[in-house]
Order: C-alpha cells, then structure tokens, then sequence
C-alpha cells in the first residue's frame, strides 16, 4: 500500500506491505523505532511486547522522548501490562496500541501536524 510522502518529512512512511514499511528508499522489519531523526533497529528489551516493563518504558522515553508513542505490535494489535500503560500515563505521554497498518498511516499524519511521535514497531 502506497503511502503518501510529504515533500518536507525526509522520514515519513512512504509505502507498507508484507516486507514491513519504506521510509526513504529502504524497507524496514520490526523491531525498529522511527522519529523525526530517522529509523533505527532495536533489541531487547526493546524488542517484544511481553518483555516490557515500566523501566524499559523509561529507558526507552529517555533515548526516543515524545509526546505520543504509537506502539506496533505487528498485524495485530497486543496489548502491554498495566505496568507499561502506566509508565506512559505517569510521563505524560500518549500511547496507541495499533497493527503496522494502522501505526504507519497515524505516524504520517502526526509527523506532518508536527507533533512530537514515535512510532515504536515490535514482535
């Protein structure tokens, strides 16, 4: 699926299939972050869902901060602990739970309104 880029975001989400998401001329697999800065791989304990806790959340809000966190889970959304919900909450910071798709398109829109996000794609 055909994204639409915006001539001033050098990061946004140009295109999503069963490879994962282009952004810039390469295709990116979960586990990865992307923000304004560009996309980079990530690693435990940043990589899966059910590894999380609330200090991978702070670890994480410190390297990548944000007012909103959209978290991909794959082709199906999963949910995190309490725990983790809690950690976002207690920062400030927005989190959406969504599949690749989805997470993509809101990216796209976040980035162009010029909102603090990063999208967070993991197993």
């Amino acid at each position: 699926m055909q994204l639409i880029r915006h001539a001033d975001e050098q990061f946004a989400i140009l295109a999503i299939d069963s490879r994962g998401v282009q952004i810039a001329d390469q295709w990116w697999q979960a586990p990865f972050v992307l923000n304004r800065s560009g996309p980079k791989p990530l690693e435990n304990p940043f990589a899966e869902v059910l590894q999380l806790n609330a200090a991978a959340v702070e670890q994480f809000l410190h390297r990548w901060p944000a007012d909103v966190v959209l978290l991909s889970t794959g082709a199906k959304a999963i949910f995190p602990s309490t725990e983790v919900r809690a950690a976002f909450l207690s920062r400030g910071v927005g989190l959406e739970i969504m599949d690749l798709r989805s997470a993509a398109y809101t990216y796209n829109v976040l980035l162009q309104e010029l909102r603090s996000v990063v999208l967070w794609a993991i197993n």
